[in-house]
């Protein structure tokens, strides 16, 4: 378990990051592996491997599914396919923040009404979704067109 000044870090999840010889390349590693993760390339990185805000998304659309389906089994219904687009944009007043952060949600195999009940779970009980709502990011989630 981590320490900090005051005893060990109480937590649900744990990554680290290292750097690599190459620049702009770091290695995290899980509870169960690694992968490699990049800096842009116009930040002078390799910018091959996923980036930050690649994996921010990815975090975000990881949650919405497995939360999806959660609250699909305790509604019994079963879609019979879900996906997630993730897009952000960095601003070019501050770029220390997103303009906006969107989900698109496609679920098929469900009527329209419970396709948006099981997007409202998400947007309700997902941890990282409301961690940026809550610290003013223009994030939303919604059903595609």
């Amino acid at each position: 378990m981590p320490e900090t000044a005051t005893g060990p870090l109480s937590h649900d999840a744990c990554i680290s990051l290292e750097s690599s010889s190459t620049y702009g390349r770091f290695i995290s590693s899980h509870s169960s592996g690694s992968f490699v993760t990049d800096s842009k390339a116009s930040n002078g990185g390799p910018g091959i491997a996923v980036n930050a805000a690649e994996l921010l998304l990815s975090a975000l659309a990881s949650c919405a599914l497995g939360l999806v389906y959660k609250k699909a089994t305790e509604l019994g219904i079963s879609p019979t396919h879900a996906s997630v687009k993730g897009y952000c944009k960095r601003s070019e007043d501050d770029g220390s923040r997103y303009d906006f952060i969107t989900l698109l949600f496609q679920i098929k195999g469900v009527h329209a009404d419970e396709a948006q009940e099981l997007v409202d779970s998400f947007v309700t009980h997902c941890p990282i979704y409301n961690t940026l709502l809550r610290g003013d990011s223009n994030i939303t989630a919604r059903l595609s067109d």
